[in-house]
């Protein structure tokens, strides 16, 4: 017999199942024949569990054919029970928390802690107390819960990573209230996680973006250096093979300190990963790949030289003789990624709807915004639609971009002359006119304002 029946017992104050039908024990009460019909039925439920508890309570209260006066008394006597089994559970727990054995003294930095220091939260598990700090508690939880492999969702089980054991819920919610009532923390993935009911299915499902761009800044700070150099250099690679002028191109020389390239190329390369392996629509995606695409031309505009070695040769007097030495350095000046000048300018205007975007956020006004009438590389067909645009180095058609060179030698104009006559072959039912370069625009407009000019006098 469990703890909830022997007080239930006590409560109505019988010894035996048998003794609650005595007639005794019956009042003047019609209705009374009832009530001891649910009573017993506690008793002598077999499989007693707390699910079975509440599910009984459940369908006793929807029972049709009990009176409400029955329900109402039924009732009052659960939650009397209830109540004094919480007080006894309650007790129970103050007293093995109390006698529990301190196990763990120390964070994961190892550094000495105590249960009544500030941020710090005491884990009782199997009779045991495991004190952490909240913040290494926190990072627990977010790498089991956003743990992936190869940036694919892969969830692990959340463990005390002394003893490898698994918290149980009320131990979950336990160190996400303590977060709230105690500390001014704010984590994002435990919050979603709580707001899941802690469902770990529930939550991959519903947060599968947040996930992966928690996994892309987990991958850049505990990835190594090998690792991160052989993507700054996929970043550069693929940089450059959309730049067609080799002036443009960022080179690096393979001596160049890994350290000190992947911190100088971190802030681009958490942009080129969100670019390629963010769960964001495609929209977006192109937006990062227009960010990234602005930002190293800024960087290479800034040095075009960064990254090369530098030779010099000193002369160092050595026993009365003039030896000759080498010196190897790196050209390493580089521009700030966060112009915090400009931050601090924007700063008070960032709230306003109607302030000027910033234009190194997702800007893609030179591809979608044109004036018609200001604009003279702007031409529209009924059917076709070309853009020369030559400071970005693309002409758009239909949607389709192709790379041009603001700066062509005779061979490149030949061959654009031979890709504008390839798609004037492939669309033959539009009538549009090739864009010519800039500098033929410009004669042919000299030449046309000559013409008219002698019309004019004519």
């Amino acid at each position: 017999m469990n703890t909830f029946q022997i007080i239930l017992k006590k409560i109505l104050k019988i010894d035996d199942i048998v003794k609650i039908y005595d007639i005794n024990i019956i009042k003047d009460n019609n209705n009374y024949d009832f009530f001891i019909v649910l009573t017993s039925c506690i008793f002598i439920q077999k499989s007693y569990s707390i699910q079975t508890k509440f599910n009984f309570l459940n369908e006793s209260l929807k029972n049709i054919f009990v009176t409400h006066e029955i329900k109402t008394l039924f009732l009052n006597l659960f939650c009397k029970v209830q109540k004094i089994y919480r007080g006894f559970s309650k007790l129970a727990l103050l007293y093995k928390y109390k006698k529990a054995k301190l196990i763990i003294e120390y964070d994961l930095c190892l550094n000495p802690i105590k249960e009544n220091d500030k941020n710090v939260f005491v884990l009782f598990q199997n009779n045991n107390k495991y004190l952490f700090n909240i913040n290494d508690l926190i990072k627990i939880i977010h790498n089991s819960i956003a743990n992936t492999s190869h940036f694919f969702n892969n969830p692990l089980p959340i463990k005390n990573p002394y003893n490898n054991v698994i918290l149980n819920k009320s131990t979950l919610y336990n160190i996400y209230f303590y977060i709230r009532t105690q500390t001014l923390l704010n984590p994002d993935l435990l919050f979603y996680f709580f707001k899941t009911n802690f469902n770990i299915n529930q939550f991959t499902e519903n947060h599968k973006f947040l996930i992966r761009n928690y996994a892309i800044n987990i991958y850049l700070i505990n990835s190594s250096n090998d690792k991160l150099h052989e993507d700054t250099e996929q970043m550069i690679e693929t940089y450059n093979y959309s730049i067609i002028n080799k002036n443009n191109k960022i080179i690096i020389d393979d001596e160049f300190p890994k350290d000190l390239l992947i911190k100088i190329m971190k802030p681009y390369l958490h942009i080129f990963f969100l670019s390629e392996y963010s769960l964001l629509n495609a929209n977006a995606r192109m937006k990062y790949k227009k960010l990234l695409q602005n930002k190293l031309m800024e960087f290479q505009n800034f040095n075009p030289t960064f990254g090369r070695k530098i030779v010099k040769y000193v002369n160092i007097m050595s026993q009365q003789k003039i030896l000759r030495k080498t010196v190897e350095t790196f050209n390493s000046k580089h521009i700030v990624f966060h112009d915090k000048n400009k931050e601090k300018k924007n700063f008070m205007e960032s709230h306003n709807l109607k302030c000027k975007e910033d234009p190194n956020i997702f800007d893609l006004s030179d591809d979608d915004e044109h004036d018609d009438e200001d604009d003279p590389d702007f031409f529209e067909d009924e059917n076709l639609t070309v853009i020369q645009n030559s400071d970005n180095n693309f002409i758009n058609i239909n949607n389709s971009l192709y790379l041009i060179n603001a700066y062509q030698t005779d061979e490149e104009s030949n061959f654009y002359d031979e890709l504008n006559n390839n798609i004037l072959q492939s669309n033959n039912n539009l009538n549009i006119n090739v864009i010519e370069n800039n500098h033929d625009n410009t004669n042919n407009n000299d030449d046309n304002n000559v013409n008219n000019d002698n019309d004019s006098f004519s």
